[in-house]
């Protein structure tokens, strides 16, 4: 049983390594540049959000390469909006973006750390930074995530909830930031069901992209916006957190995807 289990898994722990692996290299070629830039006096030593952007950028292709040479990937197939289960989408995009507000609000009311507050600011007050989250990182994350995992596992043999959050596991882990990882576990398993019940990443990607771009424009309008407190503290929070799981849960039995 352990051994069939690794069997499923396998390709997904090494698509994490090689994800990790590429984030760190592109990274460190960027901070020798950023050394020898400083070096010459050419920059200052804030790190440049051009750079870091370009650096998620080059990272992003990398990987997304390395799924498409690993042949888990069809992108034709993949992002087919004319094969894409359009019916669903109402029931499907309420439930997510319910779901997804009551992880980010029950994420908030954990209180966790955001080592990574800086970095994400800067990314999003500059237009290749924007490019990188809000549409190529999301982008290429589904990829690597629910394509090349999820798929993967399931072309092995192995079941929904298995394949989901084994991958949702993963994606968690790979963002590093305290606040972000459980936020990105619980939303993994979200674009999970997205992916599995409709067959392709064009759902998914788009639910995906639209939660980074929010984010993204909170954090240029009013950073230090918080909902709970928007809400009145912390029983109207819960009951929130409570109600949107809850739209969720029906939104997703009614589609029979739970």
């Amino acid at each position: 049983m352990i051994q069939s289990f690794f069997r499923c898994v396998r390709t997904s722990l090494v698509l994490c390594l090689v994800f990790v692996a590429l984030q760190l290299a592109v990274g460190l070629v960027l901070a020798v540049v950023i050394v020898g830039a400083q070096a010459t006096g050419s920059t200052s030593f804030t790190l440049p959000a051009t750079y870091l952007a370009v650096a998620l950028l080059a990272s992003d292709v990398l990987c997304a390469w390395a799924v498409k040479a690993k042949g888990l990937i069809e992108w034709r197939q993949a992002f087919d909006v004319c094969r894409t289960p359009w019916h669903v989408a109402p029931l499907a995009f309420v439930g997510a973006v319910a779901s997804i507000m009551a992880i980010g609000l029950a994420t908030e009311l954990a209180n966790l750390p955001d080592d990574m507050a800086a970095e994400f600011q800067t990314l999003a007050q500059n237009s290749w930074g924007l490019l990188a989250l809000c549409v190529v990182g999301p982008l290429v994350e589904e990829v690597v995530f629910r394509q090349g995992m999820i798929g993967d596992m399931r072309r092995h043999g192995a079941g929904m909830w298995m394949s989901i959050l084994v991958s949702s596991f993963l994606f968690g882990v790979i963002h590093f930031n305290p606040i972000q990882v459980p936020f990105a576990m619980a939303m993994g398993v979200v674009l999970g069901l997205l992916y599995w019940h409709t067959g392709n990443l064009v759902m998914c990607t788009l639910l995906h992209m639209f939660n980074n771009t929010m984010t993204a424009i909170q954090t240029n309008v009013n950073p230090d916006f918080m909902l709970s407190d928007w809400l009145g503290g912390v029983a109207p929070s819960l009951a929130c957190v409570a109600a949107g799981f809850g739209i969720a849960y029906w939104c997703f039995r009614r589609l029979k995807w739970v």
